[in-house]
């Protein structure tokens, strides 16, 4: 039989009365000083195996935050971009609809392999330097530039999926708007400069709040499968057990909810629909991913590395050497 585990949210002392007595204990420990011991023991290493989960995850959201930052400022500037083109065009020939040459869908497909490369990237070596010890013995030399086409890619194809419906909804802005500024009699009456900073005004609002859309629809699940990567490259995809894990507050949606801390196999779906939070390639709609938080830990099957070596500290030391990718 195996040694007592602490119970969620049972503190030391009931632990370590519970612990005691219980038989694989006093068999194999002959004194009550050595259960003592050792039942402290137990419970210490637990929680340190906790804090260092949570540090790890706090420093996941830190990252999460710092490349959403970045990328919905690089998402906003190309929506600026094409809707000042189509201010452009309006003001010359009152055109409303049909623009053919901005919003195009290449430039979708080019905007998500980028975006994914970077995210990608970025969680790839938060984990790689996470268990950097382990990577000492590896040849890492040519991982960046592998993820990189990795991550590209997977942006190509989800940009390729959804760029049709995303030129779509810019279509029905800038129809819905540039028709009701048409129509408005006190925008007509303006000169052209006062006229198009009016209206520039207007989609710079618009920009940034599909930026922001995007962005963070997309960054979950590109940061989970940059970590999931990172995590296949070091141990095998043969040897990680994957834990899903929620923010844990009341924003969580319920069927998140149910899955926190839940455990599977690396090859296995959570739910039957997700390998990894933000997964929308197994019949996951959009209530399961937009604004999804949620995210994955990954550890060995065998104990390769046990959770103490991810330590604050350790988690600490990472976000001092990512500052080279904010």
């Amino acid at each position: 039989m195996p040694l007592p585990k602490p119970r969620t949210n049972e503190n030391e002392r009931d632990f370590v009365q519970r612990c005691v007595v219980n038989p694989e204990v006093v068999a194999e420990f002959g004194s009550i000083e050595q259960r003592v011991a050792v039942c402290n023991s137990i419970y210490q290493n637990k929680q340190i195996k906790k804090d260092a989960e949570q540090d790890w995850l706090d420093g996941w959201d830190k990252q999460l935050d710092i490349a959403e930052r970045k990328e919905v400022a690089i998402v906003k500037r190309f929506y600026k971009s094409e809707y000042k083109k189509a201010i452009r065009i309006f003001q010359q020939t009152k055109q409303t609809s049909n623009f053919q040459t901005i919003f195009k869908l290449t430039d979708y497909h080019s905007l998500y392999a980028n975006m994914y490369s970077r995210i990608g990237l970025r969680f790839a070596n938060f984990f790689r330097l996470s268990y950097s010890e382990l990577f000492k013995e590896l040849d890492t030399s040519n991982y960046d530039d592998i993820w990189k086409q990795v991550f590209n890619q997977l942006g190509l194809q989800i940009g390729q999926r959804i760029a049709v419906d995303l030129k779509a909804t810019t279509d029905k802005t800038l129809n819905k708007e540039l028709t009701r500024f048409l129509n408005d009699p006190d925008l007509i009456k303006l000169n052209e400069r006062d006229a198009a900073r009016i209206i520039t005004s207007r989609f710079s609002n618009i920009a940034a709040y599909q930026a922001a859309r995007i962005v963070r629809t997309e960054s979950t699940y590109a940061a989970n499968m940059g970590t999931q990567q990172s995590a296949r490259d070091t141990f095998g995809k043969d040897e990680l057990i994957k834990k899903w894990k929620t923010s844990a507050d009341e924003r969580v949606r319920g069927s998140h909810a149910i899955l926190h801390n839940t455990e599977v196999n690396h090859d296995d779906l959570f739910q039957g629909i997700m390998f990894v939070p933000g997964d929308r390639s197994n019949g996951a709609t959009a209530k399961d991913v937009i604004n999804c938080r949620c995210r994955v830990i990954y550890k060995p099957k065998k104990g390769v590395v046990e959770a103490e070596k991810l330590t604050p500290q350790t988690a600490r030391q990472v976000q001092q050497i990512l500052t080279d990718f904010r």
